[in-house]
Order: structure tokens, then sequence, then C-alpha cells
């Protein structure tokens, strides 16, 4: 029967601890190791916490004891939705009325739109306020008058 240091992986023919690569004091069977595609995370006994190396204490509640395991995780629950996932029809219509209001609200700061040709069009002669001969009582020249 051959074994294996559970830290360092030095074969063994008896399992007699201490591993003389690294001092670890378990031994695994090789027959019994089962190699894994993911890896191995090392789990306290006492808390659970994975820890990717076998250096104790536990960093969490300080026990010296951890199990090697193989790593059990989903990718798919572990990532975000990404931007492309978000882009259903109706943020779409949102994102492009947000956009055309933007816009326009630029266009008329700037004044490339003029703002009361939205509101209704330009005013008319007719209702203009105001006199059109006197300005505060005081008579405007005529065009053909001269100072």
């Amino acid at each position: 029967m051959v074994y294996r240091c559970e830290r360092c992986g030095a074969e063994y023919e008896t399992d007699d601890p201490p591993c003389a690569e690294c001092g670890h004091q378990w031994f695994e069977e090789v027959s019994a190791v089962v190699e894994s595609t993911g890896g191995y995370v090392w789990v306290c006994t006492e808390c659970g916490r994975a820890h990717t190396k076998n250096s104790p204490p536990c960093s969490r509640c300080g026990n010296h004891r951890f199990e090697k395991r193989d790593q059990d995780y989903d990718i798919g629950t572990d990532s975000a939705p990404g931007y492309l996932d978000l882009a259903t029809p109706k943020y779409l219509l949102a994102a492009g009325v947000t956009l055309l209001v933007l816009s326009l609200f630029v266009l008329v700061i700037v004044g490339v739109v003029p703002l009361p040709e939205l509101l209704g069009g330009k005013p008319t002669v007719s209702n203009v306020p105001g006199e059109a001969e006197t300005a505060n009582g005081i008579p405007w020249p005529t065009p053909n008058a001269r100072c």
C-alpha cells in the first residue's frame, strides 16, 4: 500500500507520520485519492471557513485542524448579470426616451432649437404687448422725419 502526505504530496511505503518533507502528521492512501478537476480547499473543522492553503490557525476561529475537500462551487451563481442581460425592451424604451429628452434639453440650452417654437410658435404682431407709436409717453420718430 502506498501513502501520500496530505499537505505536500510526498509518497511513502508505510503509514508512519510525520512527513519527512514537511512534517505533516496525516497521510492518505493513494488508492483512495480522487483527483478532482477543480482543485481543493482546506476547510476548518470548527467553523467551516474555506482556506486556499493548509496554514493553521484558522483566521476566523483559531482552530488548528483543517480538512482537505474538493471545491464545490457553481460559476454561474457567482457572476453578476452583464449589461446585455439588462437590455430588455422596457429598459431600452426608457433609455431611448431619456436620451431624447436630454438631447432636446441640451439643444434648447445651446440655442440650436429655440424654446418659443416648442411652446406654440412665434408671437404674432397682433398680440405684441405695448404701444407702437410711443414709449413711456414719448413719441417715436417717424421714418421720414429727420432730427
